[in-house]
């Protein structure tokens, strides 16, 4: 009688809450030393698991495939050098990165920044499937959900994630 009964834990206010003080640590010590994503969150340290220091899938031994070739040819490049193809990556670069995936895919479909006429709404989506970043409805999909999480663990675009 008389006593009041103790208040649990996760009813605590958060300034009163103990804070356990642990070190999650995964990849070697060089690994996480180099990590950018080593965050301080309250007492926990967290060093996340780096990209080669985890089980590959198929489709990452593709795309490590495809990095190396791409990376290993344009060794080759300066031998095979051409006006005119360069010319043909300019007008390329402008057609699909400019036109297709800037212009189309990110402000017009994704942000809906402004309207054209239908005919040349699909010229210009048409020009940013040929940049090979999927087709429209997946990377306005992809980009409206990477908004949704900007700057926090949700992001799946994050700088702080990924083979590079």
């Amino acid at each position: 009688i008389g006593m009041m009964p103790q208040r649990p834990v996760d009813e605590l206010p958060r300034g009163e809450r103990a804070k356990p003080s642990h070190e999650i640590g995964l990849g070697t010590p060089l690994q996480r030393f180099f990590s950018v994503r080593n965050r301080k969150f309250w007492d926990f340290t967290v060093h996340p698991r780096t990209y080669f220091n985890r089980k590959w899938q198929g489709k990452d031994l593709g795309y490590a495939s495809l990095f190396l070739a791409i990376h290993l040819g344009a060794l080759a490049a300066p031998f095979y050098f051409t006006w005119q193809a360069f010319w043909c990556f300019v007008v390329g670069y402008i057609a699909t990165g400019m036109f297709g995936i800037t212009l189309s895919y990110h402000r017009q479909l994704a942000h809906l920044s402004f309207k054209t006429p239908k005919w040349l709404e699909y010229i210009f989506a048409y020009c940013g499937a040929l940049a090979l970043q999927s087709h429209p409805i997946n990377w306005v999909s992809s980009h409206r959900h990477h908004h949704s999480g900007t700057e926090t663990e949700d992001d799946v675009h994050s700088p702080l994630d990924g083979f590079w």
